[in-house]
C-alpha cells in the first residue's frame, strides 16, 4: 500500500508496522484483511470486532455506521 486512506490503515501501520503482521495477529489471510482495511470489501461483524480489539480502539472510531471503514482525514 502506497498511501494511507482509512483510519484502520493508519492505526495498523502505527501498531503493527504492516498489514501482514496485523493479519497474522487477527488470524486472517492478508488478502482478506487488506480488502476490508482498504475499503474494497464490507467487513463482517467478527472481523470488525477483532480489528477493534487488536488496535485497542472502539469499533465506532474505525467504522462508519453503515459498516464501512472510516476514511482518514488529511
Amino acid at each position: 500500500m502506497s498511501s494511507i486512506n482509512t483510519v484502520i490503515e493508519a492505526r495498523a501501520q502505527k501498531k503493527f508496522g504492516n498489514l501482514t503482521k496485523m493479519a497474522e495477529a487477527l488470524g486472517y489471510s492478508l488478502p482478506a484483511v487488506h480488502q476490508v482495511v482498504a475499503g474494497y470489501r464490507k467487513p463482517w461483524p467478527k472481523i470488525k470486532r477483532r480489528i477493534s480489539e487488536a488496535l485497542e480502539v472502539p469499533e465506532e472510531e474505525l467504522f462508519q455506521a453503515n459498516g464501512w471503514p472510516k476514511k482518514e482525514v488529511y
